[in-house]
C-alpha cells in the first residue's frame, strides 16, 4: 500500500501566494499576510534558539570527550615513562585502574550522546522494527547499568587513592611525575565533583537569600504600620451599600405584616381569641394590584376604617411578591449621602409603608 503526500510549501512560496491573494483582495488579506509573516518570524526565532541550545550541549559533550582522550593519552605516556621508577605506594596500579575506567566510560558517553541520538531520528519502515527496538532497549539497559557500576567503582577508587597518596612518604621524591599525576587524577576524579556539590549548596543557602535581601532592600516602600482615623468628611461623602438577602427582607416584611394586622384587629375591636381575619381570596389571586389599590383608595376616603386594611393589604402584597420572586439570591440597596441611617435597623429594598410610632426592627 502506497501513500502519496503533497510537498509542503516553502517560505518563499507561502509569501508569494499571500502576495497574490493580497493583490486580488487587499482589504481582507492584508491581515492574513501579516499573520503568516509573524508566524514565520516566530518559527525562525524558535529554530535559531533551539539550534543554539543544541550547539551548546554538543560543545559541552565534545569538550568532555576531548578531555577524556587527553587524560588517556597523557596518563598512558606517564606510565610508560615511570616504568622503571620505584614508589613506596602502588600508585601505578591506581593510575592504571583510573585509565581503564576512562577507557570504558568514553565509548558509552559517545554512544549515549551521539550515536543513539542519530539512530532515534531515522525512520524504520521494516516490519521487524518492534524486534529491533526490543534488542536496542536491552542493549541500552546493559550499557546504562555498566555506566552506573563504573561510576560507583570510581567513588570507591577515589577513597583508595586518598589513602595511597596520603600514606606516601618517598614517592614524591623518587617518582615525582607519577605522584603528581596520581594527585591530578584524584582531583579530577573526586574533588572536582565535590566542589561542584559544595558550590550548589553554597548558592542555595547563601547567595540566594542575600540576593533576595538586596532586591527587597531596593524595592521596599515605606508604609505606616499604624492605622489613622479617617476623616469624618470623607466618611460622610462615602456612599453606603447595605447587603441584604431576600430571606432577611422576607422575615422583616412578615413581621411588619403581623404588626399591622394586630393594629387592624385592634381598630376593628377583635381580640386574639377570635378567628383570624378573613381576607378575600381575590387579594391573593392573579389580579392586577394597581386596580385593587385604586378601589381601596376610593373606599378609604369614604370609610376611614379601611385605611389600616389598605396598609395591611400592601404588606400582604409585598410578601406575596417576595414569595413569587424568591429565586433571586441577593439584593443591594444604595443609600443617599444625606440620609441618616442606623446600622442596627434592617432596611428593605422594597417601598414599604412603616406604621407610625413603631420601633425599628433589630
Amino acid at each position: 500500500m502506497s501513500f502519496s503526500f503533497t510537498r509542503p510549501q516553502t517560505t518563499k512560496e507561502i509569501i508569494n501566494t499571500s502576495e497574490f491573494i493580497t493583490s486580488i483582495t487587499p482589504d481582507s488579506n492584508t491581515r492574513f499576510l501579516n499573520k503568516i509573516k509573524s508566524k514565520l518570524m516566530i518559527s525562525k526565532l524558535y529554530n535559531f534558539f533551539s539550534s543554539l541550545n543544541n550547539l551548546r550541549t554538543t560543545f559541552q559533550i565534545s569538550s568532555l570527550i576531548v578531555f577524556d582522550l587527553f587524560q588517556m593519552i597523557s596518563f598512558l605516556v606517564i606510565l610508560i615513562l615511570t616504568k622503571a621508577q620505584n614508589c613506596d605506594q602502588p600508585l601505578k596500579i591506581y593510575l592504571t585502574m583510573y585509565l581503564m575506567k576512562i577507557s570504558l566510560t568514553l565509548p558509552i558517553k559517545v554512544y549515549f550522546n551521539f550515536i543513539e541520538f542519530k539512530q532515534s531520528g531515522i525512520n524504520q519502515d521494516s516490519n521487524d522494527s518492534n524486534d529491533d527496538d526490543d534488542h536496542e532497549f536491552e542493549y541500552h539497559f546493559y550499557l546504562q547499568l555498566l555506566y552506573d557500576f563504573l561510576k560507583t567503582i570510581s567513588w570507591v577508587w577515589f577513597l583508595m587513592g586518598n589513602l595511597l597518596i596520603l600514606n606516601s612518604t618517598t614517592c614524591s621524591k623518587t617518582s615525582p611525575l607519577l605522584y603528581f599525576s596520581s594527585l591530578t587524577s584524584l582531583i579530577i576524579l573526586g574533588y572536582f565533583y565535590l566542589m561542584e556539590i559544595f558550590l550548589i549548596l553554597l548558592t542555595l543557602n547563601f547567595f540566594v537569600p542575600v540576593t533576595n535581601f538586596i532586591i527587597k532592600s531596593f524595592n521596599t516602600i515605606k508604609r505606616n504600620k499604624t492605622i489613622d482615623r479617617p476623616d469624618e468628611v470623607l466618611i460622610n461623602q462615602t456612599p453606603i451599600m447595605i447587603h441584604l438577602t431576600q430571606l432577611e427582607e422576607f422575615k422583616w416584611n412578615h413581621q411588619m405584616f403581623q404588626k399591622e394586622r394586630k393594629e387592624f384587629d385592634l381598630e376593628l375591636g377583635l381580640s386574639e381569641e377570635d378567628d383570624q381575619l378573613w381576607i378575600p381570596s381575590i387579594l391573593i389571586q392573579n389580579q392586577p394590584h394597581f386596580a385593587l389599590n385604586d378601589q381601596f383608595n376610593q373606599l378609604s376616603l369614604q370609610f376611614p376604617k379601611l385605611k389600616s386594611f389598605l396598609k395591611l393589604f400592601k404588606s400582604l402584597k409585598i410578601i406575596w411578591n417576595q414569595q413569587s420572586n424568591f429565586s433571586s439570591s441577593t439584593s443591594y440597596q444604595f443609600l443617599n449621602q444625606d440620609e441618616k441611617v442606623s446600622f442596627q435597623e434592617i432596611h428593605s429594598s422594597y417601598p414599604i409603608e412603616k406604621p407610625p410610632n413603631s420601633d425599628p426592627m433589630i
